[in-house]
């Protein structure tokens, strides 16, 4: 028995409190009890209560009647349709979807409030039902112009139906989901316009949302779709987490526990953000709170990226190209190799969907051309070498159309800054991947098992506590590994270790440094003789004064003539000794010992004191 009505007051058939609001008749009725003897117990007692989660008012829970969708005679085809769908994650089309579908009770369709729209259905004073099916009847069958079909307007719209009755519409309005739902046909007007750009569109190839549209939009799409057309409403769905606040909680105003978005792209650039998000477990459909130290950290990534494109043109303007064609090395091949690795990846994530495993492939990428590729080849760059230069500028522009898809304005600001064939790196057609041949997938698994060695070798040194700019006799390699088959990947070894020699089996003598990788032991030899101590110390000089032309404002490449001041004869000495390595290290005209004065500056603690003059 229904005893409210829809704002909270009791109906007629509750003659005592009758109008009255069913808080304000808690005392009254309670008194009523009282008074003829029925009341037991009195007690005020504290418990949740429901209320409104926009305007907080209070709420109550009361029967209605309401239109309803049979969801039942559907629900076979409507499981059946689901296994044509490419879910991402795909366990979600499994699993939580399918459970939906299995336990879904019939679809209450209307809502008794103002908002929203109307729906069409127009009755009788003895029940009949008359749904229009367009504007036009309803002009027809009211004899008027409707130019609006919301509440109050299209309430007052009253119909002569054919057999003579008077119809006016009932009062409901539609549940928003089925608005949501019905998305697909009413942004081409479908069926009074548009049927041709409907009938392209639909199924659409892809829709994205959020876990909490499992229930929601996904579920309201698939089951229109499906009980009008008897098809999906779409081919792939991307379900992504929820997004929660910095304490773990969903991100909400009134708590106040997210950063400001625009700060945040002021701060560290929408890239950035961009890719935390696409490279978080957020694209794999699970909660994350979102953390800003991740953000700033993919910044950083990107400005490594920028910096790999400007060190190309930095030393692209030093060189002219040489008249024959130059000849790639082993790092050379190995880069283009990666490349081609990383354009087939990213291809591959993108045609299933799979935004969070493409975007996880960019920072490896970024690390190996920068802190590998780059790094490795420093001397070749600086010496001019035409075919590392040639590599570097290549796979820059490949790997800028590689990402155009996930990072629109980087990929776009370095096809611009290496001067691209087209307009726009966003005009260039995607490269048609395949999976890479048997070659250069060996050549990547190769370089892989180099660089494990020479991380090996590096924690070693970091172990012992000497720096990498001291070298070092050599690194023993015992066990069979590709770095023996090839005196190229040794030579790799030998220069990123700064040891003069990589040797293979067990060691002659006893080396206490030694680690595992895989099914290898690699030794180092940390023992300093007095020539490699001198060694060393070159290296440490060679940076200081590279630093000291940076700090100076010199260009790359720009000669100037070296003076140096220094009372320590060691020093003295290091220089006389190797004054044509360091002319060539350091871009100088000339080295010139000359007697200390204020404008010479200070390099190092030892009392080595110094100047430039262009």
């Amino acid at each position: 028995m229904i005893t409210l009505d829809d704002e909270g007051h009791f109906l007629p058939i509750v003659k005592d409190w009758a109008g009255k609001f069913y808080r304000a008749a808690n005392e009254p009725i309670i008194e009523n009890l009282r008074q003829r003897h029925h009341l037991f117990r009195q007690k005020k007692i504290s418990h949740s209560y429901p209320h409104c989660y926009r305007c907080d008012t209070p709420l109550i829970y009361k029967s209605q009647v309401s239109w309803y969708m049979k969801i039942d005679q559907l629900r076979k085809d409507l499981k059946a349709k689901n296994k044509e769908i490419n879910w991402v994650p795909q366990h979600f089309g499994t699993g939580r979807f399918k459970h939906n579908l299995e336990s879904a009770p019939d679809w209450s369709l209307s809502r008794t409030r103002y908002w929203g729209t109307p729906i069409p259905v127009w009755e009788t004073k003895d029940g009949e039902l008359f749904v229009p099916e367009s504007v036009a009847e309803l002009e027809k069958l009211s004899g008027q112009k409707i130019d609006d079909l919301h509440r109050p307007a299209i309430d007052q719209v009253e119909l002569k139906l054919p057999n003579g009755q008077k119809a006016k519409r009932v009062k409901e309005v539609l549940d928003v989901w089925f608005e949501s739902g019905s998305m697909p046909y009413a942004q081409d007007h479908y069926p009074f316009s548009g049927k041709k750009e409907f009938a392209q569109h639909h199924p659409a190839d892809f829709i994205i949302e959020y876990t909490g549209q499992l229930r929601g939009w996904f579920y309201y799409l698939h089951v229109l779709s499906n009980a009008l057309f008897g098809k999906n409403a779409f081919k792939n769905v991307v379900v992504t987490g929820v997004l929660m606040g910095n304490d773990g909680r969903k991100m909400s105003k009134s708590y106040g526990n997210y950063p400001d978005p625009k700060g945040i792209i002021e701060k560290y650039g929408g890239e950035a953000l961009r890719l935390y998000f696409l490279t978080s477990k957020i694209m794999g459909g699970e909660d994350t709170a979102i953390a800003e130290d991740e953000i700033r950290d993919q910044s950083r990534l990107l400005n490594v990226l920028q910096n790999s494109a400007q060190y190309y043109l930095t030393y692209r303007s030093l060189f002219k190209p040489g008249q024959t064609k130059p000849k790639p090395q082993l790092l050379d091949r190995w880069i283009v190799a990666r490349t081609k690795e990383l354009e087939r990846q990213i291809d591959t994530g993108l045609a299933t969907f799979d935004f969070q495993s493409a975007s996880k492939e960019i920072r490896p990428y970024i690390e190996d051309l920068s802190t590998w590729y780059i790094r490795s080849n420093r001397d070749r760059f600086v010496g001019g070498d035409e075919a590392a230069l040639q590599t570097l500028g290549a796979v820059l522009k490949r790997f800028a159309v590689a990402i155009a898809p996930i990072l629109p304005f980087s990929a776009e600001r370095i096809y611009q800054i290496l001067g691209g064939e087209k307009e726009s790196v966003h005009l260039v057609k995607f490269p048609s991947t395949s999976e890479l041949a048997s070659n250069d997938k060996k050549l990547v698994d190769d370089m892989a098992v180099v660089r494990e060695i020479c991380s090996a070798g590096n924690m070693l040194r970091s172990q012992a506590g000497i720096s990498l700019r001291q070298p070092l006799t050599k690194l023993v390699i015992e066990g069979k590994t590709v770095v023996g088959e090839n005196k190229q990947y040794r030579q790799i070894v030998a220069d990123e270790l700064n040891v003069k020699a990589v040797e293979l089996g067990q060691p002659k003598t006893k080396l206490a440094e030694h680690a595992r990788v895989g099914d290898n032991i690699v030794y180092l030899d940390i023992k300093l003789t007095h020539q490699l101590r001198q060694e060393g110390e070159l290296r440490e000089l060679l940076r200081n004064l590279q630093a000291a032309r940076k700090k100076a404002g010199l260009n790359v490449g720009e000669k100037v003539t070296l003076q140096y001041s220094s009372d320590n004869k060691e020093l003295n000495e290091l220089i006389s000794t190797n004054r044509k390595a360091i002319i060539a290290a350091g871009s100088f005209l000339a080295v010139e010992k000359v007697e200390d004065s204020p404008g010479l500056q200070q390099l190092t603690p030892d009392g080595l004191k110094f100047g430039f003059k262009r």
